[in-house]
């Protein structure tokens, strides 16, 4: 691959296996043959400053960022992002054989679930209100384990939107429509948003079973996968 650039430089191909973004240098995986999703170029990320395994970036790292610069076959994924919805673990940014996409994922488990409602019930509700009330929400799907519940919501990106901003959007539409629904059902005493589940292995072993690796198909995110196996719990 060949040095490509784009507006603003805000995104560039430096390398055939590096990518640089707002500044920011990251190594870019070239998946030859794409995955059965079209995932041919991944960058892997975290933001999480305490793991010393993965590169860094933060979703305020893709401001500028716009739908129409990203490839064809193009995903950026960041885990443990700063969000408002704290049990939101994971972000994708992708332009993939169903297009532009932002996806988010919210871990909740019936341990730390501290509301008098029922997480499956919930949960539903939320995925369905997701849909129907958020701009831009093409998908919300609840699955659920034997621990707890992920929900995977889906936005579309047009060409124009800034990736960062369509994060902040997503992010903050869904933290309010929580604490609307917990105030709808009666609940005065509203947490401040979704609770993030503790680094237990049995909630990282669950997580990257149930969440990542359904959404990373074909084998994207092996090496992330490999190491939130190796160092459940230890974190």
């Amino acid at each position: 691959m060949g040095k490509t650039s784009f507006h603003n430089m805000a995104l560039e191909f430096i390398e055939r296996n590096q990518i640089r973004i707002n500044g920011k240098d990251l190594a870019l995986a070239v998946i030859d043959p794409p995955f059965k999703d079209g995932n041919s170029l991944l960058v892997e990320a975290t933001s999480d400053t305490t793991n010393t395994h993965q590169q860094k970036l933060f979703v305020g790292d893709l401001q500028r960022v716009l739908g129409n610069m990203l490839p064809k076959g193009f995903q950026i994924t960041i885990y443990r992002p700063e969000a408002q919805t704290k049990g939101l673990d994971f972000v994708a940014i992708e332009n993939l054989l169903k297009g532009c996409r932002l996806t988010v994922i919210i871990g909740l488990s019936f341990q730390s679930w501290e509301q008098r409602l029922n997480l499956i019930h919930f949960s539903n509700h939320f995925c369905v209100e997701a849909e129907r009330t958020l701009p831009k929400c093409h998908t919300a799907d609840m699955s659920r384990s034997e621990v707890g519940v992920s929900i995977s919501c889906s936005f579309e990106i047009q060409p124009n939107d800034d990736c960062y901003q369509a994060f902040q959007e997503a992010d903050r539409g869904l933290s309010e429509l929580y604490k609307q629904l917990l105030k709808n059902a009666g609940i005065d005493q509203v947490s401040p948003s979704i609770k993030a589940i503790e680094p237990t292995e049995g909630y990282t072993r669950w997580w990257v079973r149930y969440a990542i690796v359904p959404l990373l198909s074909g084998g994207v995110g092996a090496a992330l996968v490999a190491w939130l196996l190796s160092n459940a719990g230890k974190t």
